[in-house]
């Protein structure tokens, strides 16, 4: 068997003539790295990145233990985490976060390599503060908001669809900020996941006065609601990026729009209206 290198990947020829195209990249298995062959690109690509960012973790060391004390939650925040199972195992979420979105990179020279730290290193605890003080807000908006839908679900009588509404709003918040949500969203996304938060808060405490008042105007959002998750469920791995962008984008834009229908006050990131949702999703089942 002889092997045709170009680039990162590798012409393999056996014996009898069979050909197959490989891919080089470093894996990480048990705290060790190697280089591997891989059989797809993207596969090779995604190992190689994480085999990357450990190595510049062994290489940051000292740096990256006082990353790890400047992620450490204040007390009185501690148990905000334990929506997300506990401090500790947030805290470690976050440093991990910290690792893959400085470090993950498809690097595959020395001189790339010794460069990237270069320019990376002095921004190693700048950045993880950067990333704690838009986790904060977020945390904070999530505890109270739970804290008070439970409160008002208690003072509420238990009648007509009232359970369903609160187990909703539960649900909503778990899908919108999952135990991961620091791998998901970047900085800026996280400002407006803050908002979206309030905003489900200002819900339930309107409904909780007027549960027919929100009923209408949740009419209006189910329509949008039921067509993503129609879209989401013929999703298949055919469909082009392009896309997949697009249903993000519309995603983003049903909750600006409810902002926009059930917390006025808290005001959009930018315009949206049913018409431009309507337009959106028209735009979307033209796609391939």
């Amino acid at each position: 068997m002889r092997k045709k290198r170009t680039g990162n990947n590798q012409h393999i020829t056996g014996k009898h003539g069979t050909k197959w195209v490989v891919y080089s990249g470093l894996e990480l298995e048990n705290k060790s790295i190697k280089l591997r062959l891989f059989r797809k690109r993207d596969e090779a690509i995604r190992s190689h990145e994480k085999g990357v960012a450990a190595l510049f973790s062994i290489y940051f060391s000292k740096d990256l233990k006082f990353l790890k004390k400047s992620l450490i939650l204040p007390k009185d925040k501690k148990k905000m985490a334990n929506y997300f199972v506990g401090a500790k195992i947030f805290e470690q979420r976050l440093y991990d976060s910290i690792i893959n979105r400085l470090f993950s990179r498809n690097i595959r020279t020395e001189d790339e390599f010794y460069s990237y730290a270069g320019s990376t290193g002095p921004d190693i605890i700048k950045k993880g503060q950067e990333l704690i003080n838009k986790i904060l807000p977020v945390l904070e908006v999530y505890h109270e908001t739970r804290l008070s839908i439970y409160n008002l679900e208690n003072a509420s009588k238990p009648a007509g669809n009232t359970p369903q509404f609160f187990n909703g709003l539960r649900n909503e918040l778990s899908r919108l900020v999952p135990e991961r949500f620091m791998d998901l969203y970047d900085n800026e996304r996280l400002t407006h996941i803050a908002r979206y938060i309030k905003a489900i808060d200002i819900r339930a405490q309107r409904a909780s006065v007027n549960f027919e008042k929100d009923e209408l105007k949740a009419k209006k959002l189910k329509i949008y609601v039921d067509g993503l998750n129609e879209m989401l469920k013929k999703l298949s791995s055919f469909v082009s990026e392009e896309k997949k962008q697009a249903i993000e984008e519309y995603f983003w834009l049903i909750e600006e729009y409810k902002v926009s229908v059930f917390a006025q006050e808290l005001k959009t990131a930018f315009p949206v209206s049913e018409k431009k949702l309507d337009k959106k999703l028209k735009e979307i089942e033209r796609m391939v």
